[in-house]
């Protein structure tokens, strides 16, 4: 081992590629159908009416986490009235954590009761066209198990608030995982910043889109980070302004326009906000960003475990109008959040609100779980993938150099590498070069000039590349070059001429190309050529004059075709030539008095 030199090259990850990974890792799923009493909406409507409050059944919506019964209030009874009575309602139906929310969407009161058991929304769940999405958020499902993800180059920022628990570190990983598995990393980048030490988001600092390669966790990185970002800004608006466009699609629309987005990822900024030191920089830097960013592609994620109006304050909630809110402890929690109540009524583990501008009412979504397994696949796949090791040129001395060089390559980059990196100019003997291989990859750029035996080459082995372009004209010995392979592919225009040997050569191969045009008028042995083979091709016109061996050559084989014109009047042995074989044609011409 070590003989090979590799260069580290970094490729976009093909869209192929991208499926593949989605289809090895993201299709999980489970049934998220509820089991629900068909009576519950019954059981509410004279619940409510036993407590004077007149109401009329509409709905049932059945999702993984909550069952929502909506009901309609009748003609002069206010739906503050319902929403009063969510205690002694949840007293009525036995139901903990029973939640009253106003559904002005379609004219309703929802009464939202938790599941029972609850399920866990997983990738495969997730079936939302985001192929229009410039930047998608894939976030969960709803109330009725549909998938929701959002834009957020249109939110244009987002803040994600809850207490320890609730979920928001798992909406983090499943925010970039959905970003992993429907843009290319050509497409955006991303600065990650988390203030411990990594620990949430340190997974991703080798990503080949991450800026830098790393995870931002002191007060001072992140606001060198903001800093860059706020240059970066100023600096696309310049551009825009030289060609003339207003905001980042407008640009990328162009022929030649391809800027990538910028998705700043910032996981409990409230320690950031709380340094001395440094809170006031990093909050003027968020501020001016959130401000001003959006139309030239960077986007801001701000997440925090403490939704105080000390952390969350005025200029944060102005300019970070999309919202994200987990289960809280108080109302007032909520209300610095959402600018109102109803985070605190969540049952936690991925429970979330979303809030987002121009939507007149909240919706309630049940976030996605990514194993951590599941992550560190992705995240793998995408790196070996992206980072490519490109061998060196090498050259090989001999066959015993090759052979060594080829092993490991195939024991590094698997058996369908490219080995044209290998100058094989200087190798003369090929013989068993792949005997009983699994290798399958290119070699179609060898230089065999000076090649002279390729006896057993491919004995046994898988290989059906294309080596149709090899100059053979030196080789003499093609012994069981084929012998027992999956060869098929073409080799019409192979210079032969100067073969001697062909015995075994395609026996028990899978080979039935067109090699009507050979010469072969020097070859000598024949033995066993065709045998238990699926060949049955034109060779009518093949010279053997000087084959003196034909002993068992279409033995067992498929080949019926005309030999009537054979000189075959040199050859000595033709034991078991047609033995076990469909050959019927006429050869009631040879001249076989030497046999």
């Amino acid at each position: 081992m070590g003989l090979i030199k590799y260069d580290t090259i970094q490729k976009p990850l093909s869209s192929e590629k991208r499926a593949e990974m989605v289809e090895r890792f993201c299709r999980e799923k489970n049934d998220l159908a509820s089991l629900v009493d068909p009576s519950i909406g019954d059981e509410v409507v004279e619940a409510l009416k036993s407590f004077g409050i007149d109401v009329s059944f509409d709905s049932i919506e059945c999702g993984p986490v909550i069952t929502r019964v909506n009901v309609r209030p009748a003609r002069g009874v206010k739906a503050s009235s319902i929403m009063s009575a969510e205690t002694d309602l949840a007293i009525a139906l036995r139901a903990e954590n029973l939640n009253c929310v106003v559904n002005s969407a379609i004219g309703c009161v929802s009464i939202e009761i938790p599941a029972q058991p609850r399920k866990v929304v997983l990738p495969g769940n997730i079936d939302v066209d985001c192929s229009q999405m410039h930047l998608p958020l894939e976030l969960g499902v709803n109330v009725s198990g549909k998938g929701i993800a959002i834009d957020l180059a249109s939110a244009p920022h987002l803040l994600i608030a809850g207490q320890t628990g609730s979920g928001k570190s798992v909406c983090l990983n499943s925010i970039i995982a959905s970003l992993l598995k429907n843009k290319s990393e050509q497409e955006y980048q991303m600065m990650l910043m988390d203030p411990k030490n990594g620990v949430e988001l340190g997974l991703y600092s080798n990503l080949p889109n991450v800026l830098d390669n790393r995870v931002r966790s002191s007060t001072e990185e992140c606001v060198e980070g903001l800093n860059w970002l706020i240059e970066e800004m100023n600096d696309r608006y310049s551009i825009f302004s030289d060609f003339g466009v207003r905001e980042i699609s407008a640009y990328n629309a162009r022929k030649n326009g391809r800027m990538p987005y910028i998705v700043c990822i910032v996981d409990e900024f409230a320690d950031l906000m709380m340094d001395k030191e440094n809170s006031a920089e990093f909050s003027a830097c968020i501020q001016k960003l959130a401000q001003k960013s959006r139309a030239v592609g960077i986007h801001l994620i701000l997440a925090t475990q403490r939704p105080s109006a000390k952390i969350i304050g005025g200029d944060i909630k102005t300019n970070l109008p999309a919202t994200i809110a987990f289960k809280v402890r108080t109302p007032t929690d909520s209300n610095v959040v959402l600018g109102q109540s109803g985070a605190e009524k969540l049952l936690g583990k991925g429970d979330m609100l979303l809030d987002l501008p121009g939507n007149s009412n909240l919706e309630r979504i049940h976030g996605v779980l990514y194993s951590d397994e599941t992550l560190k696949k992705m995240v793998h796949f995408v790196r070996n993938n992206v980072y490519q090791k490109k061998p060196r040129r090498i050259v090989a001395n001999d066959s015993a150099h090759l052979k060594s060089i080829v092993e490991e390559a195939i024991a590094i980059m698997g058996n369908d590498c490219d080995l044209n990196f290998i100058d094989t100019s200087n190798v003369t003997d090929m013989s068993w070069m792949f005997d009983f291989s699994l290798f399958n990859g290119d070699i179609s750029e060898w230089d065999v000039n000076n090649v002279t035996n390729m006896a057993g080459m491919f004995n046994k082995s898988l290989f059906n590349g294309d080596i149709s372009q090899w100059n053979v004209s030196n080789v003499t010995n093609m012994y069981a070059m084929f012998q027992r392979s999956q060869f098929n592919g073409d080799i019409s225009q192979w210079n032969v001429g100067n073969v001697t040997n062909m015995g075994w050569m395609f026996y028990k191969s899978q080979f039935n190309g067109d090699i009507s045009q050979w010469d072969v008028s020097n070859v000598t042995s024949m033995w066993e050529m065709f045998s238990d083979s699926q060949f049955d091709g034109d060779i009518s016109q093949w010279d053997v004059s000087n084959v003196t061996n034909m002993q068992g050559m279409f033995n067992e084989s498929l080949f019926n075709g005309d030999i009537s014109l054979w000189n075959v009047s040199n050859v000595t042995n033709m034991g078991n030539m047609f033995s076990h074989s469909p050959f019927n044609g006429d050869i009631s011409q040879w001249d076989v008095s030497n046999v």
